[in-house]
């Protein structure tokens, strides 16, 4: 039987004594979910992973996922993957809370003049305005805040 190797980029004769056929594992369409999450995406359209042998269960920013969210796998490597990404979600539930980076901004009120302009550039959506006693004046969200340091460094400040 010859076949094109579409990674060789040749035509290939094999003899085998068996073909199975799989059905081809495509991602979901990912492109809104990956945008809510703040999760890149690789070429073919998986979510990418922190680092495929360090940290397969984590996503390049916060967060983990499992099984073919990230490429196709097969099933022990899906079985421990899906063992590893329950592990650490229990374990976060078990101790009640999860613990945020210390990289985020802090607002000088002082300086901030409630214009809205680092609410509007925040890539995380880690900023918004609310009425104080001094009038308006922007505050870090900091379970959201990632440390973009796209606000405005007039007025945020970063440890």
């Amino acid at each position: 039987m010859k076949v094109r190797d579409r990674i060789l980029g040749e035509e290939v004769t094999l003899e085998p004594d068996l073909v199975a056929l799989a059905s081809a594992i495509v991602p979901y369409e990912n492109g809104a979910l990956a945008k809510m999450l703040k999760v890149p995406l690789n070429s073919n359209g998986f979510f990418l992973e922190a680092h495929m042998k360090l940290r397969p269960v984590d996503f390049a920013t916060d967060g983990f996922s499992w099984r073919p969210a990230h490429y196709p796998k097969s099933i022990s490597e899906s079985i421990s993957q899906s063992d590893a990404a329950v592990a650490r979600a229990t374990s976060a539930m078990a101790k009640g809370y999860v613990n945020v980076l210390p990289t985020i901004s802090e607002v000088d009120r002082e300086r901030c003049i409630g214009c809205g302009l680092c609410e509007s550039l925040c890539p995380f959506n880690a900023i918004r305005v609310v009425e104080t006693e001094k009038g308006k004046k922007s505050e870090t969200i900091a379970a959201s805040c990632k440390g973009a340091a796209s606000a405005a460094p007039a007025v945020h400040k970063w440890p």
